[in-house]
């Protein structure tokens, strides 16, 4: 079990930049451009939470985790999972997953799931992909999860990631480059 709660963390430390310069040539890139860093005050963060579904749990017991649904056209919904740390009167986003429900097609397409360095390999990943499945199993209908692997991906590290969720992992083009995931039910 994850013990977040135990763990003593100095805010200055989450301060760090986050994100990294877009290249003109992205191509050269070899990580992914890190999402817009979300810090907010304890009042702008509740009411960012208005309209999302909190879920604390005993994984997250010092998190919250939200879930926030946007209605699309053609019966398609995009799903908004973060996580953020609470600190004294802040909020920090650490992780999130954004991904679409397409229901013509009775899927999930997973659009990005990222977890800031710092809090990598300590099963935040994991956790925020098992509550996003046990709220995809509760809300929609579908028969997949489905998702790419970009191109910065480190191949090894993500394939080892996404089979011990329970997904495939194959090529669509090449069998030395593995760019695709899926999980069926």
């Amino acid at each position: 079990m994850l013990e977040l709660t135990q763990r003593q963390i100095e805010f200055n430390e989450l301060r760090i930049q986050m994100g990294l310069p877009i290249d003109e040539d992205m191509f050269k890139r070899k990580v992914p451009v890190a999402f817009k860093r979300q810090q907010m005050t304890k009042a702008e963060f509740t009411t960012y939470k208005i309209g999302k579904i909190n879920q604390k749990t005993q994984d997250f017991q010092s998190f919250d985790l939200l879930f926030h649904q946007h209605e699309g056209p053609e019966a398609e919904c995009l799903i908004d999972c973060e996580v953020f740390i609470l600190d004294g009167q802040n909020a920090v986003r650490i992780a999130y997953l954004k991904a679409v429900y397409e229901a013509v097609e009775e899927r999930i397409q997973i659009l990005i799931l990222y977890v800031c360095p710092q809090w990598q390999n300590q099963k935040i990943g994991s956790r925020l992909y098992q509550q996003f499945e046990h709220f995809c199993l509760a809300n929609f209908r579908f028969k997949s999860i489905t998702g790419d692997l970009k191109y910065w991906t480190n191949h090894h590290e993500r394939e080892r990631f996404y089979q011990s969720l329970g997904f495939e992992v194959f090529s669509d083009f090449d069998p030395q480059t593995m760019n695709k995931i899926e999980k069926c039910w």
